[in-house]
């Protein structure tokens, strides 16, 4: 039965009983009057508030002594809902935000998760602030995790399951080194608690993978071979250097490498190594990572190959040079790498930043170091791309 609200009604009697946790909600006018208690009420029963107002100073001051007691805290954004100026440069602080660091995590067509690291300040003492949102039909809504307040930014989420979550947070490098912390959650990403873990601070971490609960991989680019790749087998609390076939430590010198994170079909699992001036190598294996083997590739791979598959014997290789300069030919497999397609591509190919193949035949590409982004699309393999508007 529906509960009779009236004039005597308050905030905090039309939301009892509800928790707002996961919950992100905008509320407009935080300076003042009907805006500063509706923030302080959805606070209260767990929602993260992000507050509009002209007067970032007034609003602070109206708020205080109001979220005292509340359960987090309203993060504020200056809008002047008078100014269209003003509205479009609001939302454009909270959606791309330069100081702004998603990764994404997709797990089917439906399902992904999506981590995003949105630094206080540039001081060295403020803690960052990442957000995880969860969608489970294909991104038409999401929801979202408590707040992590923490030093770093992510650079790498995984995930393994239904429950089990981690997240990779740079906290900074220099010089071939590079201080990681990684924190896990276990409850669909509701909730992330800080892995206690001694990571080795050789590399630079930019990968993260978990092919179950237990095994995890993060990966680097290394002046030399080891420590390139790094195994877990408890869940992230210990790390070793993973065991490659001796032919993979060989490329890293004298230059380096550069280790893609692997990607599973249950146990058989893709791993690239990437070194200049090459040739790169391709790694399986069909024990989650126990053991792993060569995958010969095709004569003219290049230094920094690589491979989409999408599934355990379906894949696209992309061949490319320093910069993600992409070659004129592309290979496909359909055994898991024994034997290889050519699939020559158009021109257009090497204005390209990234390429991503869904099947041998779909692919999209996109170039963001141009003035203007834009996103194209192949349904024949590379042959042709046409430039396309997802939204308009």
């Amino acid at each position: 039965m529906a509960r009779p609200f009236g004039a005597n009604s308050t905030t905090d009697d039309v939301l009892a009983g509800f928790d707002l946790s996961g919950k992100r909600v905008l509320v407009t006018g935080v300076s003042a009057g009907l805006g500063v208690e509706t923030a302080r009420a959805l606070a209260a029963h767990g929602a993260q508030v992000v507050g509009t107002a002209r007067d970032l100073d007034k609003a602070r001051r109206a708020l205080a002594e109001a979220m005292q007691a509340a359960a987090s805290k309203v993060e504020l954004v200056e809008v002047d809902l008078a100014s269209l100026k003003s509205v479009r440069a609001g939302a454009s602080e909270l959606l791309h935000s330069l100081n702004s660091y998603p990764v994404l995590d997709v797990i089917s067509a439906d399902s992904a998760w999506l981590a995003v690291t949105r630094q206080h300040s540039d001081t060295e003492s403020d803690l960052a602030r990442t957000g995880v949102f969860e969608t489970a039909d294909a991104g038409r809504t999401w929801r979202a995790s408590a707040l992590i307040r923490a030093k770093g930014d992510v650079v790498a989420l995984s995930v393994a399951g239904r429950k089990d979550g981690w997240l990779l947070r740079s906290l900074g490098s220099a010089a071939g080194q590079n201080v990681v912390g990684l924190d896990r959650s276990t409850d669909g990403g509701r909730r992330w608690e800080p892995v206690r873990t001694a990571l080795p601070a050789n590399c630079d971490k930019s990968g993260l993978t978990f092919a179950t609960p237990a095994t995890g991989f993060i990966t680097s680019d290394c002046a030399a071979g080891t420590g390139a790749v790094l195994v877990s087998a408890d869940g992230g609390r210990h790390w070793t250097q993973a065991s490659l076939p001796y032919p993979a430590l060989t490329p890293c010198q004298p230059s380096g490498c550069a280790a893609t994170p692997p990607v599973f079909f249950g146990r058989t699992g893709y791993l690239t190594v990437g070194a200049y001036p090459g040739p790169g190598l391709l790694l399986t294996t069909h024990a989650t990572g126990a053991t792993w083997q060569v995958v010969k590739l095709p004569s003219g791979s290049d230094p920094y190959p690589r491979v989409d598959f999408f599934d355990a014997r379906h894949g696209v290789l992309m061949p490319s040079q320093p910069q993600s300069r992409f070659g004129r030919v592309f290979y496909a497999t359909s055994d898991g790498g024994l034997t290889w397609r050519p699939m020559r591509q158009a021109s257009t190919i090497r204005a390209f930043s990234s390429v991503q193949f869904v099947t041998s035949a779909i692919g999209f590409a996109w170039n963001l170091n141009s003035q203007s982004p834009a996103l194209y699309r192949t349904a024949n393999g590379g042959e042709t791309w046409s430039r396309f508007v997802p939204l308009s």
